[in-house]
């Protein structure tokens, strides 16, 4: 509950949204997301952690104790006041992506829905966390809004934001969004990022008798959030082989999501093209 989604029966029929249970829910999620490994206590952990990484441009070892403390330091966030900050940085970020997704997700319930069930299907959808609940029910997910272009947008730009990790949604504004200037994790996150969403949208598109929409709406939620707006047992072998695959991959590290990671999915095909090409990394 407090980070995938997952139930066994269908969540907005036993629980509805401005429910005890409804409330309880959505402090799990959050609370779940914010204190996962590898968000908030785990980015101070590896300050201190034995760990390398490879910077793949540079051709040099780095420590990703170093590679941290560099994001960490410029705000004053590599101390133990600092750790306080960075919970609280995460936090605020969250309630701020998500009061505004709920804001932007409204008007879309409000048409078919009173206006205090809105607000509720409106908190709960609000994706930023990656928890892909069925908020309707009976299996629906948002299938009843496949061709509703706000709310597909809307849930693909929390999702992704969301899988994008912490530390690259903190250090964006910091480099005033100038590519040059972002650093080699930041880079591979969004690189990786956009050529998932790309390959996925066409890959899905060529597999799938969907719209260009749900094509892309699907690679963006199959990686972390788990929404649909298709019948998912409609789909091709072909088809599933691509979601399993997005799945698999996941979101990218300290983000809201699972998987392996974009960095790890990035290093490893880094890895087989330096095999294959006989050329060190």
């Amino acid at each position: 509950m407090c980070l995938n989604g997952e139930t066994i029966l269908g969540f907005g029929c036993i629980c509805p949204s401005f429910s005890i249970c409804g409330i309880k829910t959505l402090i799990c999620i959050n609370t779940g997301n914010c204190c996962k490994p590898g968000t908030a206590a785990a980015c101070f952990f590896q300050i201190i952690s034995l760990r390398t990484v490879r910077n793949l441009k540079n051709n040099r070892v780095e420590s990703s104790r170093w590679n941290l403390h560099r994001l960490l330091k410029p705000n004053g966030l590599d101390s133990g006041k600092g750790l306080i900050r960075f919970v609280k940085a995460i936090f605020y970020t969250t309630l701020l992506i998500e009061l505004l997704g709920a804001f932007l997700s409204f008007p879309v319930f409000f048409r078919d829905y009173p206006l205090p069930r809105a607000i509720g299907l409106s908190l709960f959808h609000s994706s930023f966390n990656n928890s892909g609940f069925d908020v309707l029910g009976n299996g629906t997910s948002l299938i009843p809004y496949q061709k509703d272009v706000l709310l597909n947008l809307v849930t693909c730009a929390l999702v992704i934001a969301g899988g994008i990790g912490f530390p690259v949604i903190f250090e964006l504004p910091q480099k005033h969004f100038s590519w040059k200037r972002l650093s080699m994790h930041t880079r591979v996150v969004l690189s990786t990022t956009f050529a998932l969403l790309l390959f996925g949208t066409l890959l899905l598109k060529l597999t799938e008798n969907i719209s260009w929409l749900g094509a892309f709406f699907y690679s963006v939620s199959a990686r972390t959030a788990g929404f649909s707006t298709y019948n998912l047992g409609d789909f091709s072998t072909a088809g599933l082989l691509v979601v399993s695959g997005l799945m698999f991959i996941g979101a990218s590290p300290a983000s809201t999501g699972g998987g392996i990671k974009t960095t790890t999915f990035f290093v490893l095909l880094s890895g087989i093209y330096s095999a294959a090409t006989n050329h060190s990394e």
